[in-house]
């Protein structure tokens, strides 16, 4: 799980776990996925793309890199197209957003 934001990692991490996902890791930037990607070769990750720093369009190809059996999804606020077409590119799995209700993200994560 990453995102910058304590509270929404929190509450993310919360609601994967009473969903049956065992959440292995969680980091607040892009730099720190990266790193904890190769330390703890998860099979999913679910990846914010604003943060300071690296942004997660910038750490998702490494992500990637570092796991190569994970699968990325991205669950950010932005609407952009750009962002989206962006991940796709980069290789992610997925894009929802924030908005999105509970249960379809966690419908939308065991799909993956």
């Amino acid at each position: 799980m990453v995102d910058d934001h304590p509270l929404t990692r929190q509450a993310l991490v919360s609601l994967l776990a009473q969903s049956g996902f065992e959440v292995v890791g969680e980091a607040e930037s892009g730099e720190a996925a990266v790193a904890l990607a190769r330390d703890l070769q998860p099979d999913l990750v679910l990846l914010d793309l604003t943060m300071p720093g690296m942004t997660g369009l910038e750490a998702l190809p490494l992500v990637r890199g570092a796991a190569p059996d994970a699968e990325v999804v991205v669950l950010t606020a932005s609407e952009d197209e750009e962002n989206l077409l962006g991940a796709i590119k980069a290789g992610a799995a997925g894009y929802l957003l924030k908005s999105e209700p509970s249960e379809r993200i966690v419908e939308f994560l065991h799909g993956v």
